[in-house]
């Protein structure tokens, strides 16, 4: 497991179609706290699907047992995912749908979001799936992977590398746009898009860095406490 593990954050960056011209980036996925049960069919899994940078995020789901965010049950819906459902009111923003109502947002995120030959792809700064920041599942591993003996500890070990491969990727695959969402990393976000982010005039919350190939975009996170407004509804209508 220890070998899988070094083999996913080195190589495993997200979900969807890098070829895409929308790429949404994050601090880390999430998942459940038990490791065995929540985490580890997650490395299982990437593996058995062979190794792939970037995953199909309906089919890789369906291979650990997730579908609730795709398939119905009897007398249920598509459960939306709190944070994919901001991201998806961009997307539909920018396609002119300004107003998505739930069923709309459910049925982008069941048949198009983050599928490798689809519109949009989902990757993550740090590469280890986490319920939550105080959480860190991982600290008994770390008598054969030292830097995980804590998130910080972590953090610091593999952050730049990853802050390098990404924009390596997207130098590779130039995407239009590239949204980075959650304020704590912002200088990462920084060092990804190779220089600094100006506020877009009236949009207190989004910033905008242009390269020659390439719209970088800077947001709070989707869940951030207090945030006010839709600004990933705003940012649609830029996209």
């Amino acid at each position: 497991m220890t070998e899988l593990i070094k083999r996913f954050s080195a190589g495993f960056y997200g979900y969807g179609n890098p070829d895409a011209d929308l790429w949404f980036v994050g601090m880390e996925e999430g998942c459940g706290k038990d490791f065995k049960k929540d985490i580890a069919p997650r490395f299982k899994a990437w593996a058995e699907r062979g190794e792939n940078t970037f995953e199909d995020l309906r089919a890789y789901h369906a291979r650990i047992g997730i579908t609730k965010h795709w398939e119905t049950e009897k007398g249920t819906s598509v459960k939306i995912q709190s944070t994919w459902r901001r991201l998806i009111e961009a997307v539909l923003a920018a396609q002119g749908n300004s107003k998505p109502t739930p069923a709309d947002i459910a049925h982008y995120q069941a048949n198009y979001l983050g599928r490798t030959s689809g519109d949009t792809c989902l990757a993550e700064l740090l590469p280890l799936p986490s319920t939550s920041i105080p959480d860190w599942p991982y600290a008994h591993l770390a008598a054969e992977l030292p830097h995980l003996a804590s998130r910080p500890i972590y953090r610091k070990a593999v952050r730049a590398n990853r802050e390098n491969g990404l924009k390596a990727l997207i130098d590779k695959h130039r995407p239009k746009s590239v949204v980075f969402y959650g304020s704590t990393y912002k200088t990462s976000w920084v060092r990804v898009a190779g220089g600094k982010f100006e506020q877009v005039e009236g949009m207190e919350k989004i910033l905008r860095l242009k390269t020659a190939s390439t719209t970088f975009w800077s947001l709070p996170h989707p869940n951030a406490h207090g945030l006010e407004g839709n600004p990933f509804r705003e940012l649609g209508g830029l996209l």
